[in-house]
């Protein structure tokens, strides 16, 4: 039987929700009839904006989905953020069979696939393989974080301990730019005092090291697809619906 899946883990935001979307669409022409596994054991956090941008995603081809896939188990971390990822189904509403599970043997039996099939030993091969630049962009993001306003590539390179040219390689292995890594933490640290504070666009944009209230308007809208007030409408109306979670 043909076996596809996914493997989440960590605190994926908006963007790695669109970065997985497009590898998803790229290889959509060559995706046969099949059972699926959505592997988010690993899963630390549900980001709103990423929850909303996956959930949307999988609701627009869910009649296409509905010819390719026959069933679909997803197994969900415990706790408050297992219960967010399970509640994933409610607001996609599927067209083809699906199950939420705890733990992967069920899941496995349900799917119709042998115990023995080293898929989990996979999965646990490319998550620890991809820990190592994980690990380094997370510690940079949070370098990022502590001094939004003012970092230059030496800043963040002497503050981890690094020469910026061993930062500049460790960047390029993460198949990413420190500008990219600067400007996503910008728009990240603006979604959070946008939805928890009731400050200002223009008091945000400097907050987050912006130049000007139309320059930071722009690096939001180029991130998110829509201006920064906008965007704070819609989610703090998703939260107060009850679907955001924090």
């Amino acid at each position: 039987m043909r076996l596809n899946g996914v493997l989440l883990w960590g605190r994926p935001n908006e963007q790695d929700i669109h970065r997985m979307a497009r590898a998803i669409d790229a290889q959509g022409v060559d995706v046969q009839p099949h059972v699926s596994l959505v592997e988010a054991l690993r899963l630390e956090s549900v980001d709103p904006a990423a929850f909303s941008a996956i959930s949307k995603y999988v609701f627009t081809r869910r009649v296409e989905y509905s010819r390719l896939m026959t069933r679909q188990a997803l197994l969900r971390p415990p706790g408050l953020v297992g219960a967010t990822v399970a509640g994933f189904y409610e607001v996609t509403s599927p067209l083809y069979a699906f199950c939420v599970f705890a733990d992967p043997a069920p899941a496995f039996d349900w799917l119709g696939l042998p115990q023995e099939l080293p898929v989990l030993a996979e999965l646990d091969a490319i998550y620890t393989a991809s820990l190592g630049v994980a690990r380094f962009v997370t510690e940079l993001r949070a370098c990022l974080e502590s001094r939004i306003t003012a970092t230059t590539l030496h800043d963040a390179a002497a503050a981890m301990g690094l020469s910026p040219r061993s930062l500049q390689r460790k960047l390029r292995d993460a198949q990413t730019t420190f500008q990219s890594e600067v400007n996503q933490t910008q728009v990240r640290v603006a979604k959070s005092l946008l939805l928890d504070t009731d400050h200002g666009l223009k008091r945000i944009a400097m907050d987050v090291g912006c130049r000007s209230l139309q320059h930071f308007s722009a690096l939001f809208r180029r991130h998110t697809g829509t201006a920064p007030g906008h965007w704070r409408c819609h989610h703090l109306a998703y939260r107060r619906s009850g679907n955001g979670r924090g």
